[in-house]
């Protein structure tokens, strides 16, 4: 079981190495399961919480999203993306289950995590600060002319994902561990800062607004709520602040005025791609383009003049524009009725039992879906691979567990 919970933990900081070698740990701790005494019994688990209403709704969706197919621009495309998804949810609910038998796999994933954080991280801050880019040769890309600042957008938005659960470690276990979280949360909040990742910013402030919100649901002390209040209210007037002291210079070098948005807050560029993707969608406004074709409206790939970037460079850079735009009206209600209903049942249910791997789960979906709202596409595997795997940890790691609520 100790290779199992390794292969899990590494999976996600790997993307410091790469999009590919999220996925390839995964594979492998997958087919381990099948070796595993339990696997009757992990499969069994499965297969029931395949069965539950959460994911009668997900299936619902699926089927939804299956009308757009009928004017999709590239069906297999489409079909393929769709059917992966369900298939990296259907996968990482085995990894859950067999994290939920073998109880003491959390422990060693938990350890192992910090590690490999601690040591792919130590490499990217080398690699974003010192003249040796590491991370440059280590992936292959020494003559390419690519920059470690972009080889790691991607391990900014992940580093969004893994700080909530890295605090979770270091309370869990206390002592050496505690230095240790710290050590790691610092490296990671050093690849946002030097990557400039305004997203993974987004998505470490929903972190702190969906914390804040839930431990004043909980809480029955005034001073406690107020504490909470004043410091959510702090984190955002800084970031507000920081965004307009070092992204003022926009307004002069973009015409502010035609945009919706102040250019300092959100980015010409990003405010540019959903207008035209939603203008562009306009005559299948119901049931969507079909999934993962937005780049292929009429004039995606043509030049704007205003943004100096393409229409729509591969994708909108916003989850919820990208489900509008493939799915539709109807198939966006039917993706946030699911995300809703599940995430309010972790609410409730943190608010009842106060338990810190519900609160860590609710601050990663939080880091999730806020900073989807503006960095990669929906459909990227690796991004959604990350998620569906701390939610999978998370749920496993939680405490005392009653039937009706595994």
């Amino acid at each position: 079981m100790f290779v199992f919970a390794t292969l899990i933990a590494v999976s996600v900081p790997a993307i410091i190495l790469g999009k590919a070698m999220v996925g390839s740990p995964v594979i492998l701790a997958l087919l381990m399961v099948f070796a595993l005494p339990e696997r009757a019994k992990i499969l069994a688990m499965a297969r029931q919480t395949l069965a539950t209403n959460t994911a009668k709704l997900i299936y619902v969706t699926a089927v939804i999203w299956l009308v757009g197919l009928t004017i999709t621009s590239d069906l297999t495309k489409s079909l393929q993306t769709e059917f992966r998804t369900l298939l990296f949810i259907a996968g990482t609910t085995v990894i859950w289950a067999a994290l939920s038998v073998r109880r003491a796999a959390i422990d060693i994933f938990m350890k192992a995590l910090m590690a490999s954080v601690i040591i792919l991280g130590t490499i990217s801050v080398i690699s974003l600060t010192s003249p040796y880019e590491l991370i440059i040769y280590i992936r292959g890309y020494e003559k390419s002319g690519l920059h470690s600042i972009i080889l790691l957008k991607a391990a900014a938005s992940s580093s969004a994902l893994l700080i909530p659960v890295l605090i979770w470690i270091g309370a869990r276990f206390r002592g050496v561990w505690t230095v240790f979280a710290a050590v790691a949360i610092a490296e990671l909040a050093a690849i946002i800062f030097l990557t400039n990742s305004r997203s993974a910013l987004a998505g470490v402030l929903a972190s702190v607004m969906v914390v804040g919100m839930a431990i004043i649901s909980s809480q029955r002390k005034a001073n406690v709520r107020l504490m909470w209040i004043l410091a959510m209210l702090g984190c955002l007037v800084v970031t507000i602040i920081w965004l307009f002291v070092t992204r003022s210079w926009t307004v002069t070098a973009t015409d502010n005025s035609v945009w919706w948005l102040p250019v300092w807050l959100i980015d010409a560029a990003r405010q540019g791609i959903w207008a035209y993707a939603w203008n562009a969608s306009e005559e299948w406004r119901w049931f969507g383009v079909g999934i993962n074709v937005v780049d292929s409206l009429p004039g995606a790939a043509e030049h704007n003049a205003l943004t100096n970037t393409a229409n729509i460079p591969l994708h909108p850079h916003n989850w919820m524009v990208e489900i509008i735009v493939e799915t539709g009206v109807v198939g966006f209600i039917a993706m946030i009725t699911t995300i809703g209903h599940r995430f309010l049942s972790f609410l409730r249910r943190y608010v009842r039992h106060k338990e810190p791997a519900l609160l860590t789960l609710m601050a990663v979906w939080a880091a999730y879906w806020g900073s989807g709202l503006f960095n990669f596409s929906y459909w990227s595997a690796w991004w959604q691979v990350s998620f569906l795997l701390l939610t999978a940890v998370c749920l496993a790691g939680r405490e005392n567990l009653a039937p009706k609520d595994q």
